[in-house]
């Protein structure tokens, strides 16, 4: 979810939560971001299990530039070696682990 509204991106945040049929959903934002709408969801009634799937911040913690192109790649990064590991062409298991290791550590085991 990435808009220029945070009401809206919160809307949006919560159908798909709500919804909990995904396998990818990330959110633009910082991790202050994430604590406040966190802190919304559970006022909505949104069990911590769900909200733990959201990926906030979104990117390898390895890029550490705030330009939006460094963001960008930073976030496509992610992306592709989630994808790469989870449902790419090649045998996931063979290649899980080194692409696991480009993701960050918290998020390493969901790559699996």
């Amino acid at each position: 979810v990435m808009t220029h509204n945070h009401q809206l991106d919160m809307e949006l945040t919560a159908a798909i939560l709500k919804r909990n049929d995904f396998t990818w959903f990330g959110l633009i934002g910082s991790k202050t971001k994430r604590v406040k709408f966190e802190h919304r969801l559970r006022e909505r009634g949104f069990d911590e299990a769900v909200m733990a799937r959201m990926r906030c911040p979104m990117g390898l913690a390895e890029v550490k530039g705030k330009l939006p192109i460094e963001i960008a790649v930073s976030i496509a990064g992610e992306i592709i070696a989630t994808y790469n590991a989870c449902f790419g062409q090649h045998d996931a298991a063979a290649n899980a682990g080194p692409i696991a290791q480009l993701l960050p550590p918290s998020r390493r085991s969901q790559a699996l």
